[in-house]
């Protein structure tokens, strides 16, 4: 008996030092390929997060294991930690993450003003797939094949499924870009002028880009040459928005 609460104290030390050494691997990972110096201490807190739960995972499952087999040790914790990490990687797939992306893809000056973007961009997102949901839901429940003590189990299913169908699709990619990129590096010359070719393209480009850049430049000079002196905010935005685009 003692022997087997020993084991258990183990189980429960392994997965407390590799959560943590999951958090410092993550941490790393940040600090060597982020700038934290240009990306936001939020956007980097989130994706911390995320790669600690993914990786805890790993400690978590021998836990679950031997605690289901041996029937031993206190299933109640092991159910508490799968829902924090499963709980919090919803949040974050479905409300965090898409909602920073487009706060960062936002141009608006102030905070409300991307934060405002990013949610104006989403709700027409969450309301077709809540339209989906509920007449999905309804038809299911019109032939009786649902009962409302089941849908949040049928949510969860929902969930997962959407989760193991995009896992199957990025292995199939993979498994189809893979040979494709191995077969291109085989022909050095047909590779070769298909990098010229880009070139080219992303030179027309650039050009189309120089032009669009010098007109915007003239209409910014034009504008700041109109605005008041006493206007020193919007003076200060149009100077570093023309040092921007010097840069």
């Amino acid at each position: 008996y003692i022997t087997r609460i020993f084991f258990i104290l183990f189980l429960y030390i392994f997965y407390g030092i590799c959560v943590a050494c999951a958090a410092i691997m993550s941490a790393v990972l940040l600090h060597r390929y982020a700038a934290p110096k240009r990306v936001s201490f939020l956007v980097l807190l989130i994706t911390w997060y995320g790669w600690l739960t993914s990786f805890s995972v790993v400690a978590l499952v021998p836990l679950d294991v031997y605690t289901t087999l041996s029937g031993e040790g206190n299933v109640n914790v092991v159910l508490y930690l799968w829902r924090v990490s499963y709980w919090s990687t919803q949040l974050l797939t479905w409300l965090a993450i898409p909602v920073l992306q487009h706060y960062s893809l936002s141009g608006a000056p102030s905070v409300l003003g991307r934060f405002g973007y990013a949610l104006n961009r989403m709700w027409k997102f969450y309301a077709i797939v809540g339209v989906l949901a509920v007449l999905g839901v309804l038809v299911a429940a019109a032939f009786g094949k649902l009962e409302l003590a089941t849908l949040p189990q049928l949510i969860v299913t929902f969930s997962n499924t959407y989760g193991l169908v995009a896992i199957m699709a990025l292995l199939g990619y993979g498994l189809v870009e893979v040979p494709k990129v191995l077969w291109r590096r085989s022909f050095p010359e047909t590779r070769l002028k298909w990098h010229l070719h880009r070139v080219g393209k992303s030179c027309d480009r650039l050009e189309k880009a120089s032009k669009e850049l010098e007109q915007c430049l003239i209409i910014v000079v034009i504008t700041m040459q109109q605005i008041p002196r006493s206007e020193t905010e919007l003076r200060e935005q149009a100077i570093s928005l023309m040092n921007f685009a010097n840069k």
